[in-house]
């Protein structure tokens, strides 16, 4: 019995995004304090 392989290449705009989450340079730090507020503003 054979078994299918399935891969998936992402295309550049997922790559750019996987790129930018690993490198941190865009974190934002969620004050915990005031979760309610920033929920609000969202």
């Amino acid at each position: 019995m054979e078994t299918a392989t399935l891969y998936y290449e992402p295309n550049e705009t997922t790559i750019a995004a996987i790129e930018e989450a690993r490198s941190g340079k865009e974190l934002e730090t969620l004050d915990l304090d005031n979760f309610k507020s920033f929920v609000d503003s969202l």
